[in-house]
């Protein structure tokens, strides 16, 4: 690739990366051709200030690095009572651009055509830019880059980080991380696929409708445990609300799609409930994976969760109409505001009706006492 080129990556994408691997970045694209660095193209870096102002707002930047297995713990544990918070705060822009540089080489290893080579590790500070680039040049004509290995320092950790890279790259996991964060390309992978409705239900619904379920349950557990409720009325109002947010979800996902599917027609829209399903269950994902919000029962908690879970629903919807059911154009704003408005209504309906069905008025008045 000609130094204009390169020139031209390096302005846009130098921020993603830490100033010590630049050298390297900038000797492996002047050895790749075009075809090389349209691939590295279609890799996705994460801004290293979108990530500081996320981890100092929400805590959740974990989740955009792979880290998933840790994102989970440090948000179950309440952020390690706010000292894994601070601690993550500090760290954040050096992780991230930690990640994007092994994002980097696992792209220029891939299309080096060498699957075994070992990737550098950020952790050795004695190898960063010269000795790698010397590997580089003494290996260019087989495009396949020798990078140095750093020496594990600690096996239980290694094989840890390993364990979380394994989970991180589980179907459903990443699914989920690519609906929430690419859903413009994601919802073509999903259109190519064609899945039927039976297999988006059981192989994704019901299990991501397990989350807020499960973590609602620990949270009136540990209510009951550590709080003011008697344990015995905490665990059984938790185990109700459990089932509860179960039937919401899955529930709601059926008349979304029902609703998309039944006025199809009337939009220029191609009626298949295959894809009205589809569509409505990955909907739902920020939903789930807001649930993680349930592990502290408060109403300020319960709100942002369905705050959090409805808009971005509403915003999935929009960006996956057109995709999966190809409405045309001039009838996207009305369809997309009909399921939308389908979208939000079978949320609030069902839990309306769920919740005076299996608590009464109990539910709320519980979560108003909790709240102070």
């Amino acid at each position: 690739m000609d130094s204009n080129q390169v020139n031209f990556w390096l302005n846009i994408n130098a921020a993603n990366f830490a100033p010590e691997t630049l050298p390297v970045i900038k000797h492996k694209l002047e050895q790749m051709d075009d075809t090389q660095m349209m691939y590295l193209q279609s890799v996705s870096f994460q801004k290293p200030s979108t990530i500081f102002l996320i981890a100092i707002l929400l805590g959740w930047e974990r989740f955009f690095l792979d880290d998933i297995v840790l994102g989970i713990i440090k948000v179950i544990t309440g952020y390690g009572c706010g000292i894994w918070w601070l601690i993550d705060i500090f760290s954040a822009k050096k992780r991230a651009q930690k990640y994007n540089f092994e994002q980097f080489q696992k792209a220029t290893v891939f299309v080096g055509g060498n699957t075994n080579t070992p990737i550098v590790s950020l952790t050795d500070t004695t190898v960063n830019s010269s000795t790698v680039a010397e590997n580089i040049t003494a290996n260019a004509e087989t495009q396949s880059s020798q990078y140095v290995a750093a020496p594990a320092n600690n096996e239980n950790f290694e094989t840890f980080k390993a364990k979380a890279t394994e989970i991180s790259q589980n179907p459903v996991v990443a699914r989920v991380k690519n609906i929430l964060f690419s859903p413009k390309t994601e919802w073509k992978t999903i259109d190519n696929e064609n899945k039927l409705q039976g297999k988006v239900l059981t192989n994704y619904l019901l299990l991501l409708a397990a989350v807020p379920a499960i973590v609602s349950l620990l949270g009136y557990f540990f209510y009951g445990v550590f709080g003011d409720l008697p344990f015995g009325m905490a665990f059984g109002m938790g185990f109700k609300v459990a089932i509860m947010m179960y039937a919401v979800i899955v529930g709601g996902t059926f008349l979304t799609a029902l609703v998309a599917n039944l006025l199809a027609d009337k939009f220029g829209s191609v009626k298949d409930f295959n894809k009205a399903f589809s569509m409505a269950a990955y909907a739902w994902t920020p939903m789930c994976v807001a649930g993680i919000l349930l592990i502290y029962p408060t109403l300020f908690l319960f709100w942002a969760w369905v705050i959090i879970g409805v808009l971005y629903g509403i915003f999935l919807i929009y960006s996956g109409i057109q995709p999966l059911l190809k409405t045309p154009l001039e009838q996207l704003t009305p369809y997309v505001a009909i399921c939308a408005g389908g979208f939000a209504a079978a949320f609030f309906l069902l839990l309306i009706v769920l919740s005076y069905v299996f608590l009464g008025e109990l539910y709320f008045s519980i979560l108003s006492y909790l709240s102070y």
